[in-house]
């Protein structure tokens, strides 16, 4: 199965090529954003959440990344749970409440189908605040589903900027005759690669410009704390996250 699932992923990375141009347009953003001292807000509920953690105080990633966590819309704090709350009304008054959202900043909204209430709360709290959205979804996934509660449209419907994952309608990737249902997911894989391909085209425009590119270096590397100290400091009134726990 090992060659059966990654020739699966080789197959979507070879589509997700397609998104060279969304992932420039999303860069320009998060260097803008980064250049006048905004930050990286990076929202997804369920398994999705991953995507934020992974970008967040990341060696060789970008530092002015927040993870936007809240206890209910994890899975670690009860799996059932974290998808009942994401289908759920009412999430916008949330966000506005305690995400610290500026016009400089920049919204990462991610969700495979886009269409619970959670994140496109998410995204209409960033642009009730002036803040550009870039949505990491599936629009071939989304366009088989219908938008649940109030959240009204569908995320790649609501982004000012969509990189599409191209991911499969319910995730899934393998079958076996054996099985009447597809398994193996592939999001994670997806939207990891096109958050990781967008941050290193934010880094190359900020190069680019003459701007610092505030990259974090491994602890493991002699001489990195002190070169991250340096940038924490700089960034950390409004990434608390960097010295203590999150938003909830």
């Amino acid at each position: 199965m090992l060659r059966a699932y990654t020739e699966k992923v080789r197959e979507l990375l070879d589509d997700l090529e397609q998104e060279e141009g969304a992932i420039h347009q999303a860069a320009q953003l998060a260097a803008e954003a980064i250049a006048k001292g905004g930050i990286l807000h990076c929202f997804g509920a369920g398994h999705s959440h991953m995507i934020g953690e992974e970008l967040f105080f990341r060696a060789g990633g970008l530092v002015p990344v927040r993870p936007v966590w809240i206890d209910e819309l994890l899975p670690q704090h009860g799996a059932l749970r974290s998808m009942e709350a994401e289908r759920k009304n009412g999430w916008e008054a949330v966000f506005r409440e305690q995400l610290d959202l500026r016009p400089e900043d920049v919204m990462i909204v991610v969700s495979t189908t886009g269409r619970n209430p959670a994140p496109l709360a998410a995204a209409r709290a960033a642009k009730a605040a002036g803040v550009p959205v870039i949505g990491i979804t599936s629009v071939k996934a989304s366009a088989e589903t219908e938008p649940r509660g109030d959240a009204g449209m569908r995320l790649f419907e609501a982004a000012d900027v969509v990189i599409d994952t191209h991911v499969p309608p319910g995730d899934a990737a393998l079958q076996d005759e054996r099985l009447h249902v597809r398994f193996s997911p592939v999001s994670t894989v997806a939207a990891t690669t096109a958050g990781h391909a967008f941050t290193a085209e934010t880094v190359r425009l900020l190069l680019d410009w003459g701007e610092e590119a505030p990259v974090l270096l491994s602890s493991n590397i002699d001489g990195a704390d002190e070169w991250n100290e340096r940038l924490i400091r700089r960034w950390e009134r409004r990434i608390p996250e960097l010295r203590r726990g999150g938003q909830t």
